[in-house]
């Protein structure tokens, strides 16, 4: 028996291209797909980008609560 993707990931790559000009459903599966990833998942896919958007330094506590 044969299929139309040989895989999972492979119909969805289809799925992508075929929505690519529908902005609103392609950050819909990005909302949908980062909420089933764990946080070192998306860290090890986005390590670059997130050091770029400064997501690892430290920021200073501002003491105007008190």
């Amino acid at each position: 028996m044969s299929y139309k993707w040989n895989n999972p990931q492979e119909w969805f790559q289809s799925y992508v291209e075929r929505n690519k000009d529908n902005p609103v459903e392609l950050f819909n599966l990005c909302l949908l797909l980062a909420g089933q990833l764990d946080s070192d998942t998306i860290q090890d896919l986005f390590q670059a980008d997130m050091d770029a958007d400064g997501y690892f330094q430290e920021e200073k506590v501002s003491s105007d609560s008190e």
